[in-house]
């Protein structure tokens, strides 16, 4: 099973909507994916068009009372797509988890109880870099930074990357990171500038692909349907794939070497 963290200290950048594509994008290479959604604002869960009552437990259940997270796990009405929302109480366990001792493990301890039952795990974190984004980063192989292609959200790439580092040499040297530009209209000079200036000085901490600005994706979020299901044809799904096949380049470049 390979983690993959959506992290970024800034709101607003595209996390959920890379969470949910990238994990479409996945499972129609023949992936069976996890999205666990760490944010106190559900939006996994709203992408889902399930706005209903609670039915059954979420993250906060699993780590502020130790249920098995195979509980929490629920369907998305897309075969060998799954998820788990937040739930009410996480906001708690942002507060809860640091009096415990090696509280940053916990994430990875309950997904180690569900490894076998899936290839690939995306994480939604919150955009506060604290306890809840810390476990998601001490449970990933790989973190994506999406962000956005102007000077206040590469600012906060700059403290995440620094967040990543503390991480990566202190809990998990085998964790590297990606960054997505989302959001990007080539037809804007300061986003194409923003996107050559990256390009160079993160070379290949960078991806290749770009999502840019689409009318299709933000329709895709009202109806609750990814956009790889809701319009398959579309240029955001399309990019959506050839970011999913980075990842898999990635993770089978990762395998050759270990």
């Amino acid at each position: 099973m390979y983690v993959i963290s959506i992290s970024q200290g800034k709101g607003g950048v595209g996390k959920t909507t890379t969470s949910n594509s990238l994990g479409a994008a996945l499972v129609e290479t023949g992936k069976k994916v996890l999205i666990v959604d760490l944010d106190p604002q559900e939006h996994v869960q709203v992408s889902f068009n399930n706005n209903g009552p609670r039915t059954q437990y979420g993250m906060d259940d699993v780590l502020l009372d130790k249920i098995p997270i195979s509980r929490a796990i629920r369907k998305t009405g897309i075969e060998n797509l799954f998820y788990i929302t937040s739930g009410e109480r996480i906001v708690i366990a942002e507060q809860y988890l640091p009096i415990h001792k090696k509280y940053y493990q916990f994430l990875a301890q309950s997904l180690s109880e569900i490894s076998v039952f899936f290839d690939f795990v995306v994480i939604d974190c919150p955009p506060l870099l604290g306890a809840l984004t810390m476990n998601a980063i001490a449970a990933a192989n790989l973190v994506i930074i999406p962000t956005l292609p102007d000077a206040y959200s590469i600012v906060a790439v700059g403290r995440t990357i620094n967040w990543i580092t503390q991480i990566q040499k202190t809990i998990n040297p085998s964790l590297t990171y990606r960054i997505l530009i989302t959001m990007y209209t080539k037809g804007i000079t300061s986003h194409r500038l923003m996107f050559e200036k990256l390009s160079m000085t993160m070379n290949d901490k960078m991806f290749h692909s770009v999502i840019s600005t689409s009318s299709k994706l933000r329709e895709s979020q009202i109806v609750g349907i990814p956009i790889i299901n809701y319009s398959p044809n579309a240029n955001s799904s399309e990019q959506y794939r050839l970011v999913a096949k980075e990842v898999l380049d990635h993770v089978q470049s990762e395998t050759q070497f270990t």
